[in-house]
């Protein structure tokens, strides 16, 4: 049988290194494959080839028999594929129908038929099986929602191939069984899809064949049910066994919040908040996307308002009116959205490390390149940032090494309080450990950590303590003694939850 997709020998280099290496991949039909790998192995880079975004120095890629040439995103979708990223490229303002005909509207005699394109979004939303209301905006829907609008224009130009870049990255175990149930059913109408995801635990779920990449090559290709450390072992070419952090001696109390509440159009973000940090601890905040442990995050950091309560930071009352504010007093913030709020988009490693010492550099204007790179060097080489060189482009870097960036500004500034939301969210196994690491080595020198989480795993692993919330609320604590994944996730979704969850 020849298969839907067939990418042969792809080659792809960025200011002169190699980031593909004659990677070999297809796909048949009604076949889900997972691509898998460390963060920078090659994944993205092979997956933009695919789609459009990024055009091969060399190498091949057939559709159903024939050769393509993929020099745009449109060049893909006519040729038949489709990426649903995880950052979804939808336009909020627009409502479902716009967003699902967006570039492809239907007319005749220069008039845009909008009922027959309402007819077909509903037909379509009624084989996805989900309640959705054509007209309806973008912005109003839930991340799980406008994901699945992604994949409602997908069947709406009947696409061969639908590339999965990270689906349930943001979305609960509940819309993680849906999206599932749905990519189930475009198997069997015959659809071919790629599917990326470091959870090693869907991988044998969902898919029926595995690709693994390292350094840019295919070292693996076998059944999906093939055993998690032989896959973890071909993605990094040794077992990690990170042993959890044990013996550190808090100190004094750095962050005390009370009672801290938040309220915006009749609906509570989070309410009677009270919980502390103290020099040389990592404290957890664990909960399902959406229980507002990631505006906590953001209120301390003075992005969100705060209706009442109070702060204590290092033992001083604290209120933080912006940013600036929280900076200054010594709290660094790094965000879940990474490439959005953590990196600055077209400038250097090095620019992005010392952005938080300008002033400190800076001299009648002028930045002190010796100490700029002087800074921004020595944290390059200690927190092992790939690629080594200090002017590659920050956006360019995988989303582990884009995490040590932002976790760098910060070391580089000397800050004390770090708040890191979803620290290792869509990264490889290899590159979790990295940061992980770095987060117990800011705690043995004295800092405090703030970790917000929705992976209960990770909370267990890395955190002295944790805090877990729901609804906007904190439901219980739990020490490092009694911390498991099944423990946090019984407070966070209600005990009645947890076992079905679990299984």
């Amino acid at each position: 049988m020849t298969p839907i997709l067939e990418a042969k020998g792809i080659w792809k280099s960025f200011a002169g290194q190699s980031v593909l290496r004659g990677v070999d991949l297809t796909v048949d039909s009604g076949e889900i494959v997972a691509l898998m790998g460390q963060n920078g192995a090659g994944k993205s880079t092979l997956i933009k080839v695919l789609s459009g975004a990024e055009t091969a120095d060399q190498g091949e890629i057939w559709m159903n028999g024939k050769k393509v040439h993929l020099t745009s995103p449109s060049s893909a979708k006519n040729a038949g594929i489709c990426t649903i990223y995880q950052e979804l490229s939808l336009v909020p303002q627009l409502t479902v129908t716009e967003n699902v005909f967006l570039g492809r509207l239907i007319t005749k005699k220069g008039s845009v038929q909008w009922d027959e394109m309402d007819k077909t979004v509903r037909k379509i939303i009624q084989t996805l099986h989900i309640d959705l209301d054509p007209g309806k905006l973008v912005s109003d829907l839930s991340i799980a929602e406008q994901q699945l609008i992604e994949i409602a224009r997908a069947l709406a130009f009947r696409y061969s191939i639908i590339i999965f870049d990270e689906p349930t990255a943001a979305i609960t175990a509940k819309e993680a069984r849906r999206l599932f149930a749905i990519m189930r059913s475009l198997k069997e109408q015959g659809v071919g899809m790629i599917y990326i995801s470091h959870r090693l635990d869907e991988i044998g779920e969902i898919a029926d064949r595995v690709t693994v990449l390292r350094d840019g090559q295919a070292v693996f290709d076998g059944p999906a049910t093939t055993n998690g450390n032989t896959l973890v072992s071909h993605m990094i070419g040794h077992q990690v066994n990170r042993e959890a952090s044990t013996g550190r001696s808090p100190g004094k109390e750095l962050l005390k919040v009370d009672r801290l509440t938040a309220s915006a159009h009749e609906r509570i973000d989070f309410q009677d908040i009270s919980f502390s940090v103290r020099a040389g601890e990592i404290v957890g905040i664990a909960g399902v996307v959406g229980c507002g442990a990631l505006k906590i995050a953001r209120a301390l950091f003075g992005i969100h308002p705060i209706n009442s309560g109070s702060i204590r930071l290092d033992e001083v009352d604290f209120d933080p009116k912006n940013p600036g504010n929280a900076v200054t007093r010594g709290i660094a913030f790094i965000s879940e959205d990474r490439k959005l709020e953590s990196i600055i988009q077209g400038k250097s490693i090095r620019d992005n490390i010392s952005i938080t010492i300008l002033n400190a550099i800076t001299k009648l204007g002028m930045v002190k390149s010796s100490a700029e790179k002087d800074s921004a060097d020595k944290l390059l080489d200690r927190l092992k940032i790939r690629p080594s060189d200090p002017l590659y482009p920050a956006d360019k870097l995988s989303g582990g090494n884009q995490q040590k960036v932002a976790l760098a500004k910060w070391l580089c500034r000397g800050s004390k309080m770090f708040i890191v939301c979803e620290p290792t969210r869509g990264m490889d196994v290899q590159a979790r450990e990295d940061v992980y690491k770095i987060l117990d080595v800011l705690s043995s020198q004295g800092a405090g950590v703030l970790v917000i989480s929705s992976d209960f795993q990770e909370v267990a692993g890395v955190c002295d303590r944790a805090l877990v919330m729901r609804d906007g609320r904190i439901v219980g604590e739990l020490p490092q003694r009694s911390m498991t994944e099944q423990s946090l996730l019984q407070l966070a979704l209600g005990a009645e939850y947890a076992e079905e969850s679990v299984s």
